[in-house]
């Protein structure tokens, strides 16, 4: 792997090395956190790669926030409150 990661190029060309840096399934505060506490243990010295802003992972959607869910889904039932578990029939 660091052999690929360290002879191959970020320039377009045959041996080009295109790095994924977008997270479409995690929300902000799950992406600092793993990247919070992978640039405290990836380090070169330890594993030979340095885990930096370049190989950080970053949010590719947006989500919307828990107060603007919560008035969605009211909007949605007329104002009703949502029950919190599923009643039986």
């Amino acid at each position: 792997f660091m052999e690929k990661y360290t002879c191959y190029s970020k320039e377009e060309s045959s041996c080009q090395r295109i790095d994924l840096h977008k997270n479409f399934r995690s929300r902000r505060e799950v992406l600092d956190s793993v990247n919070d506490l992978f640039g405290q243990i990836m380090v070169q010295e330890l594993g030979g790669v340095e885990y930096d802003g370049e190989a950080a992972l970053y949010p590719g959607a947006s989500y919307p926030e828990e107060s603007d869910k919560r008035a969605s889904a009211a909007a949605s039932t007329g104002g009703a409150s949502l029950p919190m578990t599923p009643s039986i029939l």
